[in-house]
């Protein structure tokens, strides 16, 4: 089996990841709290291992959306 690599970040490019590895709980949520954050109809996301995931540019900053979540 190959090794899968992404990589992404923030719209406006201060922070940039890459991560290594298997991506694991994969969905794609209608609720209304992702469909307002993302001005879309719908999100698609997935997570991945701590130790798989790496910063590359930038700090990451926590953000909680709701009490909920």
């Amino acid at each position: 089996m190959s090794t899968l690599n992404y990589v992404g970040g923030c719209q406006c490019g201060s922070v940039r990841f890459e991560t290594v590895g298997e991506l694991t709980n994969l969905c794609v949520c209608h609720c209304s709290d992702c469909r307002r954050s993302a001005g879309a109809p719908m999100v698609a996301w997935g997570t991945v291992a701590r130790k798989e995931f790496r910063v590359t540019h930038g700090r990451m900053a926590e953000y909680r959306s709701s009490a909920k979540v």
